[in-house]
């Protein structure tokens, strides 16, 4: 035999231990150890960012408690003030005329005609009514977020203008003594006029339709009745005290 094959044979039965132990570590951490560590590490990537969303959350909720909470009657006390219970439909025609007349610095307005519905017409807060015949379109529906019954007048505006007259017109259609709906605005180009259709809602308020908070009826106390006492010779069930025998017998 040949010195290398002395030297194989020395070295073999020492590398050879470590050889299977290196085996049998990289086949379990291969089968045990690598699902573990790769769970762990998917878990852990996970965590991270629940806890990201979580501190989200938190300055979301911690930013929503400095928040005051919304005064809910806030809206029905602007609805009271900018939807009035009087009829103020002459009072709107008249403000619009004087606010076209204030409008027309150039003089070119013409063949102005207003007109107003016969009667007011009711609308149903509790939903969008159907329109009657001849009627327009029923007015928007978030009216009826409010519980108040409400009665609106069609009012009809054309004329004959300038461009410059319209929109300084528009510009002036506010401060209106009541709430108005904007139906419709019909611009015809003409020469040397345009002519405007101007159709709106004019809102009159009434009564609240909120049913009324009925305060809850407290029960009258009961008189209780004194316990029922029997007598124990008229019940059977009574046990009954027997005196011991003295063990005499006869008389």
């Amino acid at each position: 035999m040949s010195a290398a094959s002395d030297r194989i044979n020395v070295l073999l039965p020492r590398v050879l231990p470590w050889a299977a132990a290196a085996l049998i570590v990289s086949v379990s951490y291969s089968l045990y150890l690598q699902p573990i560590v790769t769970g762990y590490t998917k878990s852990r990537a996970e965590a991270q960012s629940l806890e990201t969303s979580l501190r989200r959350i938190q300055i979301t909720v911690d930013r929503g408690r400095q928040t005051a909470w919304p005064d809910e009657a806030e809206p029905l006390r602007l609805f009271e003030a900018r939807v009035s219970k009087d009829d103020h439909v002459a009072d709107v025609a008249e403000l619009l005329t004087a606010a076209l007349n204030d409008s027309a610095t150039d003089g070119k307005l013409r063949n102005l005609a207003i007109g107003t519905g016969d009667d007011a017409l009711p609308s149903v807060p509790a939903g969008a009514r159907k329109p009657g015949p001849g009627e327009a379109e029923p007015i928007d529906p978030r009216w009826s977020l409010f519980p108040y019954q409400l009665r609106h007048t069609p009012v009809s505006l054309s004329f004959d203008c300038s461009y410059q007259t319209i929109v300084n017109f528009l510009w002036r259609v506010r401060d209106l003594p009541t709430t108005i709906e904007v139906r419709s605005m019909k611009l015809t180009r003409g020469l040397p006029l345009m002519h405007l259709e101007f159709t709106f809602f004019v809102f009159q308020r009434g009564d609240s339709t909120a049913p009324a908070v009925q305060q809850p009826v407290q029960p009258a106390p009961e008189t209780l009745a004194p316990p029922r006492t029997e007598d124990p010779a008229q019940n059977p069930f009574t046990p009954r005290l027997l005196r011991p025998s003295s063990g005499r017998s006869g008389g």
